[in-house]
């Protein structure tokens, strides 16, 4: 049995203030990149950022995208939480 067959890892980054502009390629130490990149909507001092990750095995990327929202849902459910303390 192959650990890494169908192993997906993968997340999604939001936060307020900021609008998703695209993507880039480029080359670091001689390995090529994709950079995703934001930018803010308007000037600010401070941004607040979150990043969502997941990791699981599975051929279903329906599945593999529900599980990722569910932990969005958490981390969005966690952090309105603290704001309210």
């Amino acid at each position: 049995m192959n650990p890494l067959a169908h192993l997906t890892f993968g997340g999604i980054l939001w936060g307020d203030n900021l609008r998703y502009r695209g993507t880039r390629d480029g080359e670091y130490a001689g390995t090529d990149f994709k950079a995703w990149c934001y930018e803010s909507v308007k000037p600010a001092r401070n941004h607040h950022i979150k990043i969502a990750l997941h990791t699981q095995q599975t051929e279903d990327m329906a599945l593999w995208e529900q599980e990722l929202r569910r932990t969005v849902a958490a981390v969005s459910a966690a952090d309105r939480k603290r704001s309210r303390e």
